[in-house]
């Protein structure tokens, strides 16, 4: 299955100065990433772009080398790819957890992400922390992967802020929780992939409402989703990627 187009964008919000978001792409694995760093200016942002590295560099190493083993992690359900990319992820939370293990607290930096593999018809979608992800196909909108954050507690008083806090994430704990989607992708599928300064605010209602009113159009899309998150009082980082099949 070949991708027809992958957008991307990421920004600081409406108050930050620096972005602790990211996004990255490999193309020629089929690898496609998108990451909420936490910590603070200058400490999530660089967890981000180790983690994002480490992943891509990991994971080439395993996919395309037929002699490498795979130490930390094997399941016989999971296809080659997928077996490769979760132990890329756990190779990259266990350096940034070694790392942070011996640095006061408020210099530890973490991320939480949406990471993903294509393997001829099938997609692998990982959920770490407090990014979502959406699938639409002919109409119908499918929660793939939910924010594994403090939501689950929702009460009143916090309301929408429980979204924001990750009860998991790269470089927290020594243990790695993450949620873990595999299906077949058609002809005209998209998935969405958001960290929670646009989920937080924006229903997937409203966003599968915007796909309908932008139509293809991915550019005008994202700045229409970005708007309508910032309107809500989003103060947070932003990151969306779209993939159309």
């Amino acid at each position: 299955m070949k991708i027809k187009t992958c957008t991307a964008m990421t920004h600081q919000g409406p108050l930050l100065k620096v972005n602790e978001d990211g996004f990255d792409v490999d193309f020629e694995s089929k690898v496609f990433m998108i990451f909420d760093g936490f910590g603070g200016a200058h400490i999530g942002d660089k967890a981000v772009k180790f983690l994002s590295h480490e992943i891509k560099s990991y994971f080439t190493k395993l996919s395309f080398d037929p002699n490498a083993t795979m130490p930390l992690y094997y399941h016989p359900r999971n296809l080659i790819e997928t077996n490769a990319l979760l132990n890329a992820i756990m190779n990259a939370h266990q350096q940034l957890y070694t790392q942070n293990s011996v640095l006061p607290l408020p210099l530890r930096g973490g991320a939480s992400a949406i990471i993903s593999v294509l393997a001829d018809e099938v997609m692998s979608v990982i959920g770490i922390g407090n990014c979502e992800a959406y699938h639409f196909r002919l109409g119908h909108t499918h929660h793939l992967i939910q924010s594994d954050s403090f939501h689950l507690h929702q009460t009143e008083v916090f309301g929408r802020k429980n979204k924001m806090i990750p009860m998991s994430g790269f470089g927290l704990y020594s243990e790695l929780n993450y949620t873990q989607r595999d299906f077949k992708i058609q002809s005209g599928d998209q998935l969405v992939f958001l960290t929670d300064g646009i989920h937080s605010q924006v229903s997937s209602d409203e966003i599968q409402h915007l796909f309908l009113q932008h139509q293809h159009n991915y550019s005008e899309l994202m700045n229409a989703i970005l708007k309508l998150s910032n309107t809500r009082g989003n103060l947070d980082n932003q990151t969306i990627m779209i993939l159309e099949f």
